[in-house]
């Protein structure tokens, strides 16, 4: 079945003439729009005892009669019939509020809920004003800067004897959104349920998010029952027609290629996460997560993002991607956390170069993982080992000229005016590194913190000042060491073994990898998705010649970059091992028993394809041939989702990296009640109990790999024991909102830290 992609716009207003809430819904493929469906629901007043009638039915206005096919009008929803009436008190009004329209929250505040009936029942709103019980508070979210900066630039405008629902009285106006929302949930359920399409967006004008409790009510059924990204412009409505057209062309625009959300660059090479338009998800969806200290855990993020906002801080990240890669996916995921909590926070990348590239990953990022073995040999025996002494791992000074030029015109091209507004600023990873000297000589009072997010293989550094005898590792860390000198804090993965003996201890601060328990990636995926997602994989394996998977049958899976150090010939001598010995015990039985690699790509690594085809290759020697078909590499384009299924349909997840920082997608699959296997290397062993959610085994031990994958696929209550002994909640710490609260307290110098900082603070919210 081929899905063909659906764009919404939805539009909303109250007929003040004859009372009616109106809404309009335009439908788009992208390009074209393919009609609009008109609903209204006559406004009826009540002293609340007895609904009057007869005038219960509204209007229902129907579109245009079309001669286009049965499969088209299906498309365009024409035939969804939605009956309603609104029912309000007598003491409301269609009268609108003439001191002010409502504005999307100004920033992370406490709020009374809408229905909260105990604080409410014989009161009224003015008697709110004194400190509300915790059980009746929620939180409202920031809107993202460019919704907010779009709304200030509106006129208000609206078609003649039509008002916005946002005008009324707060009580009118939220029983008016109740009604869009039930509306909006009836439609959505009866359009997905037969009709052949995937609607990847919907757009409504920005206002609807002055009410921010609707507003998170609309954002949760999208995002959570339908996998529908909400989407809000800032609208001025000429007609409902015409604005919902424009909001359904609007949202297709944010997806201009295969439906994938297009990643938006703005000046500087600022990233705009989710294109500055899309939003999902708000402050409160994550309080049941956090369990019962959720309240606590709030006062103390909006005590700290207060302080941001009062002393004018801005927090300041830079990366050498937006897109591919751990790194990336958890900037992503806090910079759009960071903003609708009040916090100014941007991310800047760097400005690709391919060459540049090449030496950041074959003779840095390998370097310090000791990929190949070889970072502990010096210059002479790599140049003695090496076929072509011009392709060595060795960091030349040509190399390290060619770095310094790239960083020092990202930095005087793009960023030099950026970083000058800013009081804290975060380096990611070795490829910006020497950018600290810059921003020390030129701006020395900017707090400024490195965090590394690999395994630096310290336990081969000599630190030895005679060249002759200086190894490729330390030759590396001596140029990186001469600009980390100036940073204020080194935060790593929470071991020590991988810090530099050069860095001071009083500089060290241990942080674990981060992952957002809303987003796409770890989401529950209803069986609708599922099914979409599942042939959207499938589809994407076909068209590039591999084998797809048999979501029906069990299979192992590696979710990770196509890199030296992830361990991928292991796991396939493992996964051979495995078939030897299933069918040594079961002859008569078929092995069926699936093998997947998959992973997203990332412009900094363009080792990706070397490793990619070099697998390729190896399966196609003899000693694979039965169990080639069983066997599904690919990369994967930038769509979560497709990971968060490929995990949570998986019956074993592994990840058998030979260097490793944390790599959290073994959180991610526990998370989703996946045992795990992993070497014990690096963090990887940080996020496994051995023997109760999964294995811990030593690096390089293929045979044990192999037992544990036998015993697990082969004895129920064995796998069952494990599976149970899984506890999602144990991940909770390490979550976008933790995460989130982490670099507010690093930001802020009044606040004393220690290297147990993370674990310390994150420990007073976990039960």
């Amino acid at each position: 079945m081929v899905y063909k992609s659906i764009f919404l716009g939805i539009s909303v207003g109250v007929n003040t003439a004859n009372p009616s809430l109106d809404i309009c819904i335009a439908i788009n493929d992208g390009l074209f729009s393919l009609g609009t469906k008109s609903y209204s629901f006559s406004i009826i007043n009540s002293t609340g005892e007895k609904m009057r009638s007869p005038l219960i039915t509204p209007e229902l206005i129907q579109a245009p009669e079309t001669n286009d096919s049965m499969e088209m009008d299906e498309i365009r929803g024409f035939y969804i019939s939605i009956e309603k009436r609104i029912c309000l008190p007598a003491y409301f009004t269609t009268q609108t509020d003439g001191i002010t329209r409502h504005m999307p929250k100004s920033g992370l505040e406490e709020e009374l809920a809408l229905n909260c009936t105990k604080c409410c029942k014989g009161s009224t709103e003015t008697e709110f004003k004194q400190e509300l019980p915790r059980e009746c508070v929620r939180f409202a979210s920031r809107a993202p800067p460019l919704i907010r900066e779009g709304e200030l630039m509106l006129k208000g405008t609206m078609p003649k004897n039509y008002v916005a629902v946002d005008m009324f009285t707060e009580e009118v106006s939220s029983a008016l959104i109740n009604v869009l929302i039930v509306t909006l949930d009836k439609w959505l359920g009866e359009y997905t349920k037969g009709n052949a399409v995937k609607i990847v967006g919907l757009g409504f004008a920005s206002r609807i998010l002055s009410h921010s409790e609707l507003g998170d009510k609309i954002k949760s059924i999208l995002w959570n029952k339908y996998d529908i990204l909400p989407c809000f412009f800032p609208s001025d409505c000429v007609t409902q027609k015409k604005q919902s057209e424009f909001l359904a062309r609007k949202c297709a625009s944010l997806f201009p290629n295969n439906n994938l959300s297009v990643l938006t660059i703005g000046e500087n090479n600022k990233v705009i996460v989710d294109s500055g338009y899309i939003w999902y998800c708000s402050v409160e969806h994550y309080r049941p997560s956090i369990g019962e200290k959720s309240y606590e855990f709030m006062l103390d993020l909006l005590k700290e993002s207060k302080s941001m906002a009062e002393n004018n801080q801005k927090i300041t990240f830079f990366s050498s991607t937006a897109q591919g890669g751990g790194v990336a996916l958890m900037r992503h995921s806090l910079i759009r956390y960071l903003q609708i909590i009040n916090v100014d926070a941007e991310w800047y990348v760097c400005t690709p170069s391919s060459s540049v590239f090449n030496i950041t990953k074959m003779k840095v990022h390998n370097v310090l993982q000791n990929a190949f073995n070889n970072s502990a040999h010096t210059k002479s025996e790599l140049e003695e080992n090496a076929s072509n002494p011009d392709e060595t791992i060795w960091l030349s000074d040509a190399d390290k000229s060619k770095i310094d030029n790239w960083i020092e015109t990202n930095y005087t091209e793009h960023w030099k005016e950026r970083i000058k507004k800013s009081t804290v600023v975060v380096l990611d990873d070795h490829q910006v590194s020497r950018l600290a000297q810059l921003i020390k000589r030129d701006f020395p009072n900017i707090l400024i913190i490195y965090r590394s997010h690999i395994q630096i293989r310290t336990d081969l550094m000599r630190r030895s000042t005679d060249k002759q005898n200086l190894t490729a590792i330390d030759n590396l860390w001596q140029f990186m060491w001469e600009s980390l000198v100036h940073v204020d804090y080194f935060v790593n993965h929470p071991f020590k073994e991988t810090v530099p003996a050069d860095v001071p201890e009083s500089k060290v601060l241990f942080q674990p990898a981060g992952t957002n328990q809303l987003d796409g990636l770890n989401k529950p995926l209803s069986l609708l998705a599922k099914t979409y997602y599942q042939r959207l994989f499938n589809q994407i394996c076909i068209d590039n010649g591999e084998n797809p998977v048999d979501f029906n049958r069990r299979y192992i899976v590696q979710v990770a970059r196509f890199d030296p150090s992830k361990g991928i010939n292991d796991l396939l001598d493992a996964y051979y091992g495995l078939f030897c010995a299933y069918k040594k015990s079961f002859p008569e039985k078929e092995f069926d028993i699936g093998l997947v690699f998959c992973g997203h790509g990332s412009v900094d690594d363009p080792e990706a394809k070397t490793i990619f085809h070099a697998l390729t290759k190896r399966l196609e020697t003899n000693k694979f041939q039965e169990i080639r078909h069983l066997i599904t590499k690919i990369s994967l384009p930038p769509v979560d989702q497709l990971l968060n299924l490929i995990l949570q349909n998986a019956y074993i997840s592994c990840q058998l990296s030979i260097a490793e920082g944390f790599e959290v997608k073994v959180t991610e699959a526990l998370m989703k009640q996946v045992p795990v296997i992993v070497y014990n290397v690096g963090g990887l062993p940080l996020q496994v109990k051995d023997g109760v959610n999964g294995y811990i085994i030593e690096k390089g031990n293929i045979s044990e790999v192999t037992s544990r994958l036998f015993d697990l696929l082969t004895d129920e209550s064995h796998y069952k024991r494990i599976k149970d002994g899984i506890a999602p909640k144990d991940f909770i710490g390490i979550t976008t909102p933790f995460q989130a609260l982490f670099w507010l307290k690093m930001s802020n110098r009044k606040v004393a830290k220690s290297q147990r900082f993370y674990k310390d603070f994150a420990k007073k919210y976990l039960n």
